[in-house]
């Protein structure tokens, strides 16, 4: 079993790694405030209190669980050791006086799957309105906390895909210029909305609703309204397609507002490893996108 203190050590080795990077190609500066997300988790249903919870432990399905009850395999230590990773980051940071917020984007409908949809809307809802930020089993872990980083709260990926549905629903409906087109509407279909690029054609929404990409794009979207300049993104590698597409994606949707935006993601496995080293030894993927390039910062994949 591997102590909190070993997951703090391992963190702030690698966060010092991190930082070092960034700084040697001027990617940080005290005029640029930077927003991290880490902590990522699910939300599964808990049928015997007819709650939402966090999905931050590693959780196997019991002999009592039933069809509507649903909990992932094995989260292993990701969601709690990328709590850590990213509060080092900011109190590394800080440390050469540069402002730091924190925020965690929650899955909020992939485990809930086949639920009465009235059902998980309410809950959704109550889980958000009483659950603290950070969760209790976040704040136990680790001991980075400090005064100076700004916990922004919880980013939910329900809410992000519906609201990009409709940014870009208005931007094909207000901008032809934008390049997103609709295909195939009508008839009981809501269509496809897809990107002209040249000869190519790119999907933007499928039958009317977002992906993952979209839901990354809209983060991106708020995140810089809120005057938020570098993004660091600490993700499940399994996601790394459609969260770099999704960043691709804010960036040619709107590359003026974005134009000073730094994309900075940070991959690490998320399939049940138990301790720090497990999880570190099957690799890292650090990369950075902006509306000009894209480009490796570091990789141990």
């Amino acid at each position: 079993m591997v102590t909190h203190h070993a997951i703090s050590r391992v963190c702030r080795e690698l966060s010092t790694k991190f930082v070092a990077a960034l700084l040697d190609r001027h990617l940080c500066a005290g005029d640029k405030p930077v927003l991290i997300q880490c902590g990522h988790f699910s939300l599964f249903y808990d049928r015997s209190s007819s709650r939402l919870l966090p999905d931050v432990e590693q959780r196997l399905p019991s002999t009592n669980s039933l069809p509507e009850s649903r909990t992932s395999p094995a989260v292993g230590i990701f969601p709690t050791f990328t709590w850590d990773l990213g509060a080092a980051v900011a109190q590394a940071l800080h440390m050469v006086g540069i402002p730091c917020s924190i925020t965690t984007i929650v899955n909020d409908w992939q485990l809930l799957k086949g639920l009465d949809t009235n059902l998980v809307s309410r809950l959704r809802r109550s889980f958000y309105a009483e659950t603290s930020y950070p969760p209790s089993s976040y704040s136990q872990t680790g001991n980075f906390r400090n005064t100076t980083t700004l916990y922004l709260g919880y980013f939910s990926e329900y809410f992000l895909r519906r609201r990009f549905e409709r940014r870009v629903s208005r931007l094909a409906k207000l901008q032809p210029s934008s390049g997103l087109v609709w295909k195939g509407r009508g008839a009981g279909s809501r269509g496809c909305l897809l990107m002209k690029g040249g000869d190519v054609e790119r999907p933007v929404l499928q039958d009317g609703k977002s992906n993952c990409a979209g839901e990354v794009a809209e983060w991106i979207f708020i995140a810089s309204a809120l005057g938020y300049k570098v993004l660091i993104n600490i993700y499940p590698l399994a996601c790394l397609e459609p969260v770099h597409q999704g960043a691709a994606l804010a960036f040619e949707l709107d590359p003026v507002a974005l134009e000073s935006t730094i994309m900075i993601q940070i991959g690490l496995y998320c399939s049940g490893e138990q301790s720090a080293d497990e999880l570190l030894s099957k690799g890292v993927k650090a990369s950075i996108q902006t509306s000009e390039h894209s480009a490796q910062l570091f990789s141990s994949v």
